[in-house]
């Protein structure tokens, strides 16, 4: 369902038009259509709202804010230790209870090494 704010939507009248590509809000932040498109939604009056709903994207230029697609959501968790505590943080995620001691304990050892 397309929110109402997105009919006053820079982007969407830039695609529509032909100006843009729908694809280009979803360019790598290297190419020269990421840019044009940040260079749009800056004049965009429903920027904060865009960007709202960026919270809940999973990648692509929303309200001028570029979030990275989540490369991490695949990778497997090796539970009870503090690479996988590490795992849980990149997906956003709370480390589960064995994660969370083993990450613990990590920084535990290394304050131990440095004192």
């Amino acid at each position: 369902m397309t929110p109402v704010w997105h009919a006053d939507a820079l982007c969407a009248y830039a695609v529509k038009t032909g100006y843009a590509l729908h694809e280009d809000w979803y360019a790598p932040a290297t190419e020269p259509a990421h840019h044009a498109a940040l260079k749009i939604c800056k004049q965009c009056p429903v920027a904060q709202l865009c960007a709202a709903q960026g919270d809940y994207e999973r990648h692509g230029i929303w309200g001028g804010r570029y979030r990275e697609p989540d490369t991490h959501k695949d990778d497997p968790i090796n539970h009870g230790t503090e690479a996988g505590a590490a795992t849980h943080r990149r997906r956003g995620e709370k480390p589960c209870r064995p994660c969370l001691n083993a990450s613990n304990q990590a920084d535990n050892n290394r304050r131990k090494a440095v004192a």
